[in-house]
């Protein structure tokens, strides 16, 4: 079973700053950006300006939490600058491109969508980045993985969040 757990907890805020003990490079977990897979995480790397997609237990073994209150409010800060200034679509195609480091081949989850409704016998209307403003989350019904529209994409047969084992609402 696939659920997401929080990388490391802290009541004041969903949001962790951290410090990888490799680069120095500050890193902020927001478990919005998280996709399911529990062997993974999704952090901002404030080096890049961009997402990275680490394996979970590594990540652990080489962060530190950010206690000083500066560091801490710098790294939310600009966290709040790229999130307010990324597209949806953007983090959506990040999913699907592969996050850069541990990435997955481009349109894997379109592929495995596809093969999901052949195998119903169902036509494919395509994948859309999420419409409005409304955002969504819950668990895929067919692998019990944690399904967001923020950046998993939707069916556009169903409108249901296609989950990456390729599983929307269609034929339900």
């Amino acid at each position: 079973m696939h659920y997401v757990r929080p990388l490391m907890s802290n009541p004041a805020s969903s949001l962790w700053v951290g410090e990888y003990s490799d680069t120095g490079t500050l890193l902020v977990y927001d478990p919005v950006l998280q996709i399911s897979e529990e062997d993974q995480v999704i952090v901002f790397s404030l080096t890049a300006k961009a997402l990275r997609k680490y394996v979970r237990q590594e990540l652990r073994r080489k962060i530190t939490n950010v206690s000083d209150g500066s560091r801490r409010a710098y790294a939310l800060s600009e966290y709040s600058k790229w999130r307010e200034a990324a597209d949806p679509s953007h983090l959506k195609q990040a999913y699907l491109d592969g996050l850069p480091e541990f990435g997955s081949s481009k349109g894997v989850v379109q592929d495995r969508h596809e093969q999901f409704l052949k195998a119903r016998g169902l036509a494919n209307f395509g994948a859309r980045s999420r419409i409005g403003s409304d955002h969504r989350s819950a668990n895929c019904w067919r692998c019990r993985s944690s399904v967001n529209n923020s950046i998993n994409l939707e069916c556009g047969g169903c409108g249901w969040i296609i989950c990456q084992c390729g599983a929307c609402g269609c034929g339900q």
